[in-house]
């Protein structure tokens, strides 16, 4: 769905959880130039806002082990992530 601009990989149930799915080649993809890595923050920072403005929250969710510094980096800013292996 969309909310703010932004695409949302979708909502848990009927609450306001609201989440992003990675799955599959995304993490090494996206770990292997400082750009793409930077483009993820970003999108996750301005989703999370979004999400918060309306009364929800925003969480990852990642069927492939996330790297360590993306954990990290996660864990600062406040958003919750699960990996479903």
């Amino acid at each position: 769905f969309s909310k703010g601009g932004r695409e949302f990989d979708g909502s848990i149930g009927n609450t306001n959880r609201w989440y992003e799915a990675k799955s599959g080649n995304y993490w090494k993809d996206q770990t292997q130039t400082p750009s793409k890595l930077s483009k993820f923050k970003s999108d996750m920072g301005a989703r999370k806002k979004i999400a918060e403005s309306n009364g929800a929250t925003y969480e990852l969710h990642s069927n492939t082990p996330i790297p360590q510094n993306v954990k990290q980096w996660l864990t600062e800013k406040g958003i919750p992530f699960y990996e479903h292996q």
